[in-house]
């Protein structure tokens, strides 16, 4: 039972993360003010929860603006794509949806599903540049095929992510009470537990890029 209140044991673990959660979450809402940032931001909090998820003592202020200087500038042109993009779905999608009869339901529902399919590849292309180095159109790529090879775990992501949208219309009036949470905690958390999927998801990729370096160290 002493063990479980020292200093290293399950508690003091538990109430670091989320005090690092917390952390992450605020530096999160804060670097995403300028919008056209948000991408940087997100990245950079993929950047430190990717090191937890592997179990690494990551210094989350310092590696956040670290991440967040070496991605600025492809963080700026994802967020672009996915201003532009959303916004021609979602405007798509609410025409269609008052459109009469057959042909506005099933307009309506193609463009939703084509925007959920747009939403899942974001939802690894900036894990991915967090944890890889490659051009705007690569991490894209490379985000519809881990999307697509790992689908059981992409839909676990899209189920954590989609949890406080669906409280939201469940019950409006639980989810306003705990809305300083879904504020000042829920960002760093959701990008935790996405994490956990993405390391696994990831480690073929990284197990592939070693091997490459290793075999054009022997040539040399």
């Amino acid at each position: 039972m002493g063990h479980f209140f020292s200093s290293d044991g399950p508690l003091m673990t538990y109430l670091t993360m989320i005090r690092d959660w917390m952390l992450l979450s605020v530096l999160w809402l804060v670097c995403s003010v300028p919008v056209f940032t948000l991408g940087v931001s997100t990245t950079a909090m993929y950047y430190v929860t990717l090191k937890m998820a592997k179990g690494e003592d990551v210094p989350v202020f310092k590696s956040f603006f670290k991440s967040f200087k070496e991605n600025f500038k492809q963080g700026v042109w994802l967020t672009l794509i996915v201003l532009v993009v959303g916004a021609i779905l979602l405007s798509d999608c609410l025409y269609f949806s008052r459109v009469a009869g057959t042909k506005g339901a099933i307009l309506t529902g193609v463009f939703c599903a084509v925007s959920i399919g747009f939403l899942t590849i974001m939802l690894y292309a900036f894990p991915f540049m967090a944890q890889f180095s490659n051009s705007v159109s690569g991490i894209l790529k490379s985000a519809v095929v881990l999307a697509i090879r790992n689908i059981k775990r992409t839909g676990i992501v899209l189920v954590f992510h989609a949890f406080p949208v669906v409280l939201r219309f469940v019950s409006y009036e639980v989810y306003m009470s705990m809305f300083p949470v879904w504020l000042f905690l829920a960002p760093g958390t959701i990008a935790y537990l996405c994490s956990v999927c993405h390391v696994k998801s990831f480690e073929p990729l990284i197990r592939a890029i070693q091997e490459k370096r290793d075999r054009s160290v022997e040539e040399t």
